[in-house]
């Protein structure tokens, strides 16, 4: 399963869970139903109380962003692919 896919797939079992904690099923039921860790639950609990449904949905990536473009890590990747001896080094090491 692609990344996109399994967080769709994630967000979905997040907002499922979410709407039911939302009409009272307990925590321990939630967490049977969505097949995940009551502590899972308890998270979103948290999140969902003060920030509602969207507060569940998949987020943004966060981190630092990407220090070289598309083009760039193409280029890194086909270096790297031709290996040491192509840049004139005595050995792959």
């Amino acid at each position: 399963m692609k990344h996109a896919e399994r967080q769709k797939a994630l967000e979905r079992r997040r907002l499922q869970g979410g709407r039911r904690l939302l009409k009272g099923v307990s925590k321990v039921e939630v967490a049977r139903r969505c097949e995940v860790s009551p502590t899972s639950v308890t998270r979103w609990s948290e999140q969902l109380e003060p920030h509602g449904l969207p507060a569940l949905k998949a987020q943004r990536p966060r981190g630092r962003p990407a220090g070289l473009s598309d083009s760039q890590r193409g280029l890194l990747v086909r270096e790297l692919k031709a290996g040491a001896l192509a840049r004139g080094f005595a050995t792959e090491l």
